[in-house]
């Protein structure tokens, strides 16, 4: 269980009655697998409620393995991706060039990065084009060729386009996460309090971006 915390003092009401009682109802919270996430947990001190709980600072929050907000969370989520990708091109250079070709395109590259820019904004986050260089120089050491930025552009275009299929990160993220948004729409008003769900749910910014680099 994750709490993100602004009164804690009523939380804390909350929660004391039920884990005092939890013989007569059968269950018991199991303090040291909750989180509670706050920017300041010096109002936590004298709170002997929260002392087991794991803390965690809002600038590192996740939800369901996603990065909630711009920052070192997904910064470290993307780098976590680019050191994966890192490792596994070291051992693709091993394998005859077609072979690695296809487990790159299909199994090491956006599909191990989809879900990350479905679920977190990331389409500005330069780690992202970390992730594209890696992929550049890893597909050099497979192929054996140098890719020019012509050659490595054309690269990442689909196959019915000429292209290798190999998408790039940087390029896919913003329409990856405004696809996700837009498709879920109606789930987050429902969800959402009536003082949020009012609002729009698609960043200008990421569309603004999506519409200067159009992408299959």
């Amino acid at each position: 269980m994750s709490l993100y915390l602004e009164n804690c003092g009523q939380l804390s009401e909350t929660l004391l009655p039920s884990q005092m009682h939890y013989a007569e109802t059968g269950l018991k919270l199991k303090t040291d697998k909750c989180e509670i996430i706050m920017e300041d947990f010096s109002k936590l001190d004298e709170i002997d409620t929260f002392k087991d709980f794991i803390w965690v600072d809002k600038a590192e929050m996740t939800l369901l393995g996603a990065p909630v907000l711009k920052g070192s969370a997904q910064d470290a989520a993307i780098k976590h991706k680019i050191d994966d990708l890192s490792r596994a091109i070291e051992r693709l250079t091993l394998l005859q060039a077609y072979g690695a070709l296809v487990i790159v395109k299909n199994s090491l590259t956006i599909p191990k990065l989809l879900y990350l820019l479905r679920t977190s904004d990331c389409g500005d986050n330069p780690q992202l084009s970390k992730c594209d260089n890696t992929l550049r120089s890893g597909l050099t050491s497979i192929l054996i060729v140098d890719l020019s930025e012509n050659q490595w552009t054309q690269a990442s275009l689909p196959v019915g386009d000429g292209g290798l299929g190999i998408r790039s990160a940087q390029m896919l993220a913003p329409s990856a996460f405004l696809a996700s948004a837009a498709s879920t729409f109606q789930l987050q008003q429902s969800i959402l309090p009536d003082s949020i769900s009012s609002w729009t749910v698609l960043p200008q910014e990421c569309s603004q971006t999506t519409a200067s680099q159009p992408y299959e």
